[in-house]
C-alpha cells in the first residue's frame, strides 16, 4: 500500500475542515440525476491549494459507493497529444476493470509508443488527422469507450475525474477540451475537471490569438461551473487545529490565536506554514517551554511564508532589527512624532531589501508589512539579539540554550574545578559537533547573560530569601567566568577563544554593578569581577587600541557614577602603556607613522601622539625620541617617520585631525623641544624635490607658531634644491 504524501488531498469526510463535502455532494447529485443521454462537462474552479482535488476525491468516493464507474485522469505528465489521449483511455480501462496488458510497456517517448499498441483494442494506423475535426486516435478511442459503457447496466454512468488541468501545456489543454466537446461527447459520461480558470484562460491565446484571455472559451466547454467557496476564519481554525494534532511539536495555541488573521487563507499554504514549524522540534527540545517566544517564532515564519528571500535578508540585517526594536520602544513610550520617526526607519529597510530580490519575482509587500507591523505591535522584543536568536534558531542553532546552561551548572556545582568544567565543555562540544573553543566562547557569553538576569532579579526583589538565592546563582556563573578568564587565559591572542567583543561584554557587565557594595557578599563579588577584568585586560593587550577607542578616551566622561568611572580608569591604566610603547616603536619601524593616516583609523594613537598633555610626551619619551632622531642620518625609516609626523601635524593645523582639537595641535606645534627634534630628523638627508614646497609651507607655519625659524634650520642640501640662501649655518 502506497503511503500518502503529506500534501495528499483529503478523501475522508471526517477531515473535511473546509466544508468541501456539501459542494461535492451537490455536483454528484447533478451527475446522478441528469438525463442518461447527456454528456456532462463540469468545472471545479479554484486556485492552487484551495481544495479542487479534495472535491474530486469526494465525488469519486460517492460514485464508487453507488456502483458508478470512475476514471481518474491527470494529464499534467503528458508531453504530446498521443501520450495524453492514451493515458486518458488507460484511465477509463481501469475504471471498467479491463485487464490491460499494455500498461507495463507504457513508454511516454514519441515513436516508441507504437510497439505496445498491438496490445490494445486499437490496431489501426495512427495519424493526426482523419475525418474533419475527428483525429483517428480520438475516433477509435471513442468507439472503444462506447463499447465499454455498453458492458454495464443502462443506469450506470462513467465519471472521468480530470485533475490538474491548469498544469498542462496550453496546446494540450486546448486539444483536450475540444476533444471532450467534439470526440467524447458520449452519453452516460460526465467529465469533472479541476482547474484554475484564470490560468487556463490566460494561456489560450498562446494557441489561438482569437480566443482572447477571458473565460469565454471555457464557458463554451464547461456546462456547469462550480467555484470553491472561500474558507471562513472558523474553517481555517479547524484545519489549523487538525494540523496541530498531527504535529510532532507542541505549538502554543494562544500564540496561534494571536496571528490567525495573518495566516495564509489558502489551505495548502496554511498547512505548509504549520508543517514548516516541525523543523524546530530538535531546537525546541533544547529549551524549556516557558523560554520559547512562540508569538515571535510564528511571526518570523509568517514573514518567510510571504517572502522567504526578503524575510531572511531582513532578519539577518542589523539595521532592520535595530530600527524595529527602536520603533517598538518609541511606541511603548507613546512619544508621538518621535514614534512615527522611529517607525519610519524600518520601512526603508524593507523596501531596500525588496528592491534587491524583486527582479524576476513577485513580492507581496503589503502582506509583508502587515506581518512586520504585527511583530512590532504584538510582541515584546527585549533586544536585537533576541530577534536574531529566534530568527536563526534552526539555521544557526545556539551552542548553549538557557536550559542546557542550567543543566551544566547543576552538574558542575558538586565539583567547581577547572578540570570538571573542561570535561563538561568537551562533552557538550561532542554533542553539538563543534570545536571546544566555540563552546567556551558561547559558555562565557551565556554565563554573563545568566548572571545579569540573576542580579537583576535580586535587585528587583523585596524578599531576602530570593535575593540570597539569585545572588548564589550569580556567584556560580561568576566562578565559571573567572575560570575561563584567569585559569584558561581565554583572552590571550594565542588561545583564539575570546576577543575584544567579549572583553567589552565583561567590562560593561562589571561596570553596571560596580557601585553595588551594600553587603560583604556584594563587596566580595565586586573584587572577583575586578580580578577577572584585570586578567582579561593583561591578556588582551593585543586589542588595547580597539578598547580605548571604544571608551573614546579623548572625551571626559560626564555624569558617570564614581565606581563605574574608577573601573574605566583602571582598564585604561592597563591598556595605555601598551599604546605608548607602540608609539615610541613606530618612530623606528618602517611606515610606523605613515600607517596612522586615515580619517577613522588609529584614533587612540593620534590622540596620544598629537595632544601634548595626553601622557605620551614624558621626559623619558622625549629623551627616547631625541636618541632615535639622532639615527635619522643612517636610517631612512626614522627620517621618513619624523617627516610623516610633521606632515600629519601640518594637516591637522589646516584641516581636521580626528580626534584631536585644533588648540591641542597648536600646543604641540609650539613646543620648542619637540619641534626642533622632529625637524632635524625629518630633514637629515636629501628629500625629493616634489615635497619641498609643502615642507617649506610647513616650516613657515611652525616658525610662525614658534615665533622664529631659528629652531628649524635648513640643511645644506636645501640650497642646492631651492637655490635660496639658508637662514642659518647649514647643519
Amino acid at each position: 500500500m502506497q503511503t500518502p504524501s503529506p500534501d495528499a488531498p483529503e478523501s475522508s469526510r471526517e477531515r473535511d475542515f473546509l466544508r468541501r463535502w456539501p459542494q461535492a455532494r451537490t455536483i454528484y447529485d447533478l451527475i446522478l440525476n441528469s438525463p442518461p443521454e447527456w454528456s456532462l462537462r463540469i468545472g471545479v474552479y479554484g486556485g492552487w491549494g484551495e481544495g479542487k482535488t479534495t472535491v474530486l476525491s469526494f465525488i469519486r468516493n460517492l460514485a464508487r459507493q453507488n456502483g458508478l464507474r470512475v476514471a481518474w485522469f491527470n494529464p499534467s505528465n503528458a508531453q504530446e497529444r498521443i501520450q495524453m489521449w492514451f493515458a486518458f483511455y488507460l484511465a477509463i480501462e481501469e475504471a471498467f476493470d479491463y485487464p490491460n496488458v499494455a500498461r507495463p510497456l507504457l513508454n511516454w517517448s514519441g515513436e516508441q509508443s507504437v510497439p505496445w499498441m498491438a496490445f490494445t483494442r486499437i490496431n489501426k494506423k495512427l495519424t493526426d488527422v482523419a475525418e474533419p475535426g475527428m483525429p483517428v486516435v480520438q475516433q477509435e478511442l471513442r468507439r472503444d469507450i462506447e463499447r465499454l459503457i455498453e458492458t454495464v447496466p443502462e443506469e450506470t454512468k462513467l465519471l472521468v475525474m480530470i485533475d490538474d488541468l491548469d498544469r498542462v501545456s496550453p496546446e494540450l489543454v486546448t486539444d483536450l477540451l475540444i476533444g471532450l466537446i467534439e470526440s467524447f461527447n458520449i452519453p452516460r459520461c460526465a467529465y469533472v475537471m479541476g482547474l484554475d480558470p484564470t490560468i487556463v484562460a490566460q494561456s489560450l491565446p498562446r494557441v489561438h490569438p482569437g480566443w482572447g484571455s477571458t473565460a469565454e472559451f471555457l464557458e463554451k466547454v464547461i456546462d456547469f461551473p462550480f467555484w470553491l467557496s472561500t474558507p471562513m476564519r472558523e474553517d481555517l481554525l479547524r484545519l489549523a487545529n487538525a494540523e496541530l494534532q498531527r504535529a510532532p511539536i507542541q505549538i502554543d495555541r494562544q500564540a496561534l490565536q494571536e496571528v490567525i488573521d495573518l495566516m495564509p487563507h489558502n489551505p495548502r499554504k496554511l498547512k505548509q506554514f504549520l508543517r514548516r514549524l516541525w523543523r524546530l522540534k530538535g531546537a525546541l527540545k533544547r529549551h524549556d517551554q516557558n523560554e520559547v517566544n512562540w508569538l515571535l517564532l510564528l511571526l518570523i515564519d509568517l514573514m518567510r511564508t510571504v517572502s522567504p528571500d526578503v524575510a531572511d535578508r531582513l532578519l539577518r540585517s542589523d539595521s532592520f532589527r535595530s530600527h524595529l526594536l527602536a520603533s517598538q520602544l518609541q511606541r511603548r513610550a507613546g512619544s508621538g512624532d518621535s514614534e512615527a520617526a522611529a517607525r519610519d526607519k524600518w520601512i526603508p529597510d524593507v523596501y531596500s531589501v525588496v528592491d534587491q530580490v524583486k527582479e524576476g519575482k513577485t513580492v507581496d509587500v503589503e502582506g509583508l508589512m502587515r506581518v512586520i507591523t504585527a511583530m512590532r505591535e504584538r510582541t515584546f522584543l527585549p533586544s536585537e539579539d533576541h530577534i536574531r536568536y529566534w530568527s536563526l534558531i534552526s539555521d544557526e542553532p545556539p551552542i548553549f540554550t538557557s536550559k542546557e546552561f542550567r543543566e551544566l551548572i547543576e552538574e558542575w556545582t558538586g565539583d567547581q574545578s577547572q578540570r570538571k568544567l573542561e570535561q563538561l565543555v568537551a562533552t557538550h562540544a561532542q554533542r553539538r559537533e563543534v570545536p571546544k573553543t566555540r563552546v567556551f566562547r558561547d559558555l562565557f557569553r551565556t554565563a554573563l547573560e545568566y548572571r545579569e538576569a540573576r542580579l537583576n532579579r535580586a535587585a528587583d526583589s523585596d524578599t531576602e530569601s530570593v535575593v540570597r538565592q539569585e545572588s548564589k546563582s550569580a556567584d556560580t556563573a561568576l566562578a565559571i567566568i573567572s575560570i575561563i578568564v584567569s585559569k584558561l587565559r581565554a583572552f590571550r591572542d594565542d588561545q583564539s577563544i575570546l576577543d575584544s567583543s567579549h572583553f567589552r561584554l565583561l567590562f560593561e557587565h562589571c561596570q553596571k554593578w560596580a557601585r553595588m557594595r551594600q553587603t560583604d557578599v556584594s563587596v566580595a563579588a565586586r573584587e572577583t569581577e575586578r580580578q577577572a577584568l584585570a586578567f582579561a585586560a593583561n591578556d588582551g593587550l593585543w586589542f588595547a587600541s580597539e578598547i580605548l577607542e571604544h571608551f573614546q578616551i579623548w572625551h571626559l566622561p560626564k555624569g558617570m557614577e564614581p565606581a563605574a568611572q574608577n573601573l574605566e580608569h583602571f582598564v585604561v591604566g592597563v591598556f595605555i602603556p601598551v599604546i605608548l610603547a607602540d608609539l615610541r616603536a613606530r618612530f623606528s619601524s618602517k611606515d610606523g607613522i605613515a600607517s596612522l593616516w586615515g580619517r577613522d583609523r588609529h584614533l587612540v594613537e593620534k590622540y596620544l601622539l598629537f595632544r601634548r598633555d595626553a601622557g605620551f610626551y614624558t621626559a623619558e619619551t622625549i629623551e627616547h625620541l631625541q636618541m632615535v632622531a639622532g639615527s635619522a642620518k643612517a636610517d631612512e625609516d626614522v627620517q621618513t617617520n619624523f617627516l610623516e609626523f610633521l606632515r600629519m601635524l601640518a594637516y591637522g593645523l589646516s584641516e581636521t585631525l580626528t580626534p584631536v582639537g585644533h588648540d591641542d595641535l597648536l600646543a604641540l606645534a609650539r613646543d620648542r623641544v619637540l619641534m626642533p627634534i622632529a625637524w632635524k630628523a625629518a630633514t637629515w638627508n636629501r628629500l625629493q624635490p616634489g615635497i619641498l614646497d609643502s615642507l617649506k609651507k610647513t616650516r613657515a607655519a611652525l616658525a610662525e607658531l614658534l615665533g622664529s625659524d631659528m629652531d628649524l634650520p635648513l640643511p645644506s642640501w636645501w640650497e642646492a634644491e631651492q637655490k635660496v640662501e639658508p637662514s642659518t649655518e647649514p647643519v
